[in-house]
């Protein structure tokens, strides 16, 4: 996880949402428990009580992914079909999984703040190579 500068206050209420949407997406894949319905994490959701963070969009991210996750792993494919999901870092994939979904689905959710999200959390949550990565699968996606 990057520590550096840059990183994001955790009073950015949609930033931490989606911070808790990555983490949660990860850990359903992890344990097997990716499904089309929203499963409380009472873990992560007491770790920041729910006037730190915007809990509508935390939902709404988590429900729009897990109900299109097959359309948006095509996308993935599709725009970098020389990594196969499965080699992919978790993480990695769970951060892109919500950021198309805001190109594709969200409705009003700008492409340059979503990639620059996008990368911000792969910053605080991976690594730089797998920052520009997603900037690159995000980049390519856009110009559709």
């Amino acid at each position: 996880m990057n520590t550096g500068e840059g990183k994001k206050p955790l009073h950015d209420k949609r930033h931490v949402a989606r911070m808790l949407a990555v983490q949660y997406l990860y850990t359903a894949a992890s344990n097997n428990k990716f499904k089309t319905e929203f499963f409380e994490t009472e873990s992560l959701l007491n770790e920041l009580q729910e006037r730190r963070f915007n809990r509508k969009l935390y939902q709404e991210i988590i429900e729009g992914v897990l109900a299109n996750h097959e359309e948006l792993d095509k996308v993935i494919t599709d725009n970098a079909p020389e990594w196969p999901l499965s080699e992919l870092k978790p993480v990695n994939l769970a951060i892109l999984r919500i950021a198309i979904w805001e190109i594709k689905f969200k409705k009003g959710s700008p492409f340059k703040v979503v990639i620059n999200e996008a990368i911000e959390l792969t910053k605080e949550l991976s690594d730089e190579g797998s920052a520009k990565f997603i900037n690159g699968v995000l980049g390519k996606i856009t110009q559709e």
